[in-house]
C-alpha cells in the first residue's frame, strides 16, 4: 500500500513539473499557463516536495574489523576451549634397550565470556505517521532504520571498548593483556622511517609470539585517522647533505609493499586501515596503532541474537504506537592475545 501511495504521489509531482515547465506565467494575481488554463484544480501544485527522506549520516567499523560467530539465541554466556601441553625432559629416543618415552600431558581449559541483552522502544507519533502517509512513506520501516543505527553504534563500542558499564570487559583497542610497543615519536611528528621501523618491529614481534604460525601472522594494521591522512604524501628520501628527494610513491604504498616483503613466508599481505576511535587511545591518550590478524580463531565478536522486533502496543495516553526490540550481544573473545600488538604514540 505504501508503495502505491508513493507511486501516485510521484506521478502527481511529475505532472506538476511538466505543467510548471510549459510556459508558466503570471497575470495579475492569477497564475496561468500560456493557453490561459488556470492552476486552481491542482492540489499543492505550487509546492514541490522531495519524496526522499534524508536520514542522519553515519559510518560503522565493527563489521570491517571483527569477525563474528553466532551463539543462536537469548544466551547469557559463550565459551570456548583451549588446549595446553605439558612435556617432561626425556628425549623420545626409541632404539634398543636404552629407549625412552617422552610424556605429553594435555590440558583443556574452558574460557567463558559474557553476553548481554539490549532493548529499544520505537515510538511512532500519530501526526508524523499521517505526514509520512501523505507521500507514501513506509513510516515503520523508516524509523526502524533509526533503531538499527543506534544499535550499530553500540556494536562499535562493544567491539572496540567492551560491554558498556562493565569495567573488566575489553575491546580490540583497550585490552590490558596485549603487549604495548612504544612508538619512536609522537604520531604528530613521526618520520616515515620511524613509522616503518615501528610497524615492522611490531609485525615481526607478533609473528614470533605465535611461533611463526602463518594462520595468525599479522595481516591488518589499524591506525588513527589523522595519521592515515599523512600516508598519501609522496615518500621523501634524504640525499647528500641537506638535500631531500621526493619519490612518486606514497608512504602508504611503500609501507604496504615493504612490510609485506618482510613478512614473506608468513602470509605476505598487510592491509592498513584508518579508525577514528584510535585517536584518543593509548597509555597517554595520544593515539594507538593495532597490529593483528583478521581471524575468528584469534579474536572474534559473539552475537547471541540479532536485533529483533518484539511486541507492538498502543499507548492510549498520547495515541502513539510503541514497538519494542531486543538483541543479545557478547563481548569479544580473545582466543589468543600474544599475536596482537599495540603501538602507542609518545
Amino acid at each position: 500500500m505504501a508503495k502505491i501511495l508513493k507511486d501516485l504521489y510521484l506521478d502527481k509531482q511529475r505532472m506538476v513539473e511538466n505543467l510548471t515547465n510549459s510556459a508558466l506565467k503570471t497575470v495579475g494575481d492569477e497564475v496561468k499557463t500560456a493557453n490561459d488554463e488556470g492552476f486552481g484544480f491542482l492540489y499543492n501544485a505550487l509546492e514541490f516536495i522531495d519524496a526522499e527522506i534524508h536520514k542522519p549520516l553515519y559510518r560503522f567499523f565493527h563489521y570491517r574489523d571483527i569477525p563474528y560467530v553466532y551463539a543462536g539465541g537469548a544466551m547469557e554466556l559463550a565459551s570456548f576451549y583451549k588446549a595446553a601441553y605439558d612435556v617432561d625432559d626425556n628425549v623420545p629416543y626409541g632404539s634398543g634397550e636404552n629407549g625412552t618415552l617422552k610424556t605429553v600431558k594435555v590440558h583443556l581449559n574452558k574460557n567463558t565470556t559474557r553476553i548481554a541483552p539490549f532493548q529499544y522502544k520505537l515510538k511512532l507519533d500519530l501526526i508524523d505517521n499521517l505526514k509520512a502517509e501523505k507521500i507514501g512513506i513506509d513510516y515503520m520501516s523508516m524509523f526502524e532504520d533509526g533503531v538499527l543505527l543506534y544499535h550499530n553504534k553500540l556494536k562499535d563500542k562493544i567491539a572496540y571498548e567492551g560491554l558498556p558499564g562493565i569495567s573488566d570487559s575489553y575491546g580490540l583497542l583497550n585490552n590490558p593483556n596485549i603487549t604495548v610497543d612504544n612508538a619512536s615519536a609522537a604520531f604528530s611528528a613521526i618520520t616515515p622511517l620511524q613509522l616503518f621501523s615501528d610497524l615492522n618491529t611490531s609485525l615481526l614481534n607478533a609473528a614470533t609470539a605465535c611461533d611463526l604460525d602463518v594462520r595468525f601472522a599479522p595481516d591488518r594494521i589499524l591506525i588513527p585517522t589523522s595519521l592515515f591522512a599523512t600516508l598519501s604524501k609522496p615518500l621523501a628520501i634524504a640525499g647528500v647533505g641537506t638535500d631531500v628527494a621526493t619519490t612518486g610513491i606514497s608512504l602508504y604504498r611503500y609501507l604496504k609493499e615493504n612490510l609485506a616483503r618482510d613478512l614473506a613466508g608468513l602470509g605476505g599481505y598487510v592491509d592498513i586501515l584508518p579508525l577514528p576511535y584510535l585517536e584518543t587511545m593509548g597509555a597517554n591518550s595520544h593515539g594507538r596503532i593495532v597490529v593483528y590478524n583478521y581471524n575468528k580463531d584469534l579474536v572474534r565478536g559473539v552475537v547471541g541474537m540479532e536485533l529483533t522486533r518484539g511486541a507492538t502496543v498502543i499507548d492510549p495516553a498520547d495515541g502513539s504506537i510503541n514497538t519494542f526490540y531486543c538483541a543479545f550481544e557478547g563481548e569479544l573473545q580473545f582466543v589468543y592475545e600474544a599475536p596482537i600488538r599495540y603501538i602507542d604514540s609518545l
